[in-house]
């Protein structure tokens, strides 16, 4: 999945592993066989009393112009986290995410830094998502509060603002394809974020 990033001075190309939602329009491709004899819909359901690992792996590739000269700048960020049913609200669901881990590393010209994020480890919040995963309140997540070497302060809401793969709203069968544009806004007090993202099924 490839994306357009910016934040701050920063533009290039994100390759991420689990992903995203925001405000979202979707076009849908359905195959033959699921005209012909319907298919199933995709929800998220999280059975009460169960817990499910999470880990994300993001690899950032920052070519930059600057003054005429190329700058190449590698991000990796790495999350691990747990989730659980809180109940419904409404339709949507109610989850409780608790942060089991969290680094961020920067390789740049002008050297590396980063590491491990003990600010978040252990932190649990709130978040609403629909049965099809779009992000509804996030707004726990804003609260929480950490500080990335070189970067500044920032908080949890850019990560979970997007951070599950938003289902199309009909039916769909193997082979079927869908297509989610997304925007993605947000801002914290070190940086602000506006990002277009088309991501393919």
């Amino acid at each position: 999945m490839k994306k357009l990033f910016s934040n701050g001075i920063l533009f290039g190309t994100v390759i991420v592993i689990a992903l995203f939602a925001g405000t979202t329009a979707s076009a849908q491709k359905k195959s033959d066989a699921s005209s012909a004899s319907g298919g199933v819909k995709l929800v998220y359901k999280y059975p009460e009393g169960k817990s499910f690992k999470y880990v994300t792996d993001t690899k950032i590739v920052e070519d930059m112009d600057v003054n005429g000269q190329s700058m190449l700048v590698n991000v990796a960020m790495n999350m691990a986290c747990e989730i659980k049913a809180a109940g419904k609200q409404d339709e949507n669901l109610k989850l409780v995410i608790k942060i089991d881990s969290m680094s961020q590393m920067v390789e740049s010209p002008q050297g590396s830094g980063g590491g491990s994020i003990n600010d978040v480890k252990g932190k649990e919040f709130n978040i609403i998502i629909s049965p099809q995963g779009k992000a509804i309140d996030i707004s726990e997540a804003s609260k929480i509060t950490y500080t990335v070497e070189g970067s500044g302060e920032t908080n949890l809401s850019q990560t979970f603002s997007y951070y599950f793969p938003v289902f199309p709203a009909g039916e769909i069968k193997q082979g079927d394809t869908w297509t989610t544009n997304d925007t993605l806004n947000s801002k914290t007090p070190s940086s602000s974020m506006w990002m277009p993202v088309t991501s393919v099924f």
